[in-house]
């Protein structure tokens, strides 16, 4: 009887353990938010020029092709840029970095955001 009890002791403790490692692994596992950290703020973006330009994977050349830290920097820099000419100069090397890479890695180009983000800076 009491190895009955064993066995039975060691299968609740064995479902409960491996209860446990999933959710541990489902964490780990978590997706990435489509917005950067920096942008969920609620910041008006690029110096407080009137529109919200928070990079995303709707709105940003390449995204999928940036690490997490390269998104943040992205952000970061777009929401420090002050002038249109800044903005167009930046957003071209970052397209051609973006080209390059999807080039490198044999894949097809990014498609182009559904609008310029430098719009409405002077």
């Amino acid at each position: 009887m009491t190895s009955f009890r064993t066995l039975i002791a060691t299968a609740v403790l064995a479902t409960f353990a491996t209860a446990t490692f999933a959710q541990a692994t489902d964490a780990a596992k978590k997706p990435e938010p489509a917005v950067s950290a920096a942008c969920m703020g609620g910041g008006m973006g690029m110096g407080g020029g009137g529109m919200n330009r928070c990079a995303s994977a709707d709105n940003t050349y390449g995204w999928a092709m940036m690490t997490p830290q390269e998104r943040e920097a992205h952000q970061k820099k777009m929401m420090d840029l002050k002038s249109q000419g800044e903005c167009k100069g930046y957003m071209g090397q970052h397209h051609q970095r973006m080209a390059d890479r999807a080039k490198q890695r044999g894949g097809a180009m990014p498609g182009q955001p559904p609008r310029d983000m430098c719009e409405g800076l002077k």
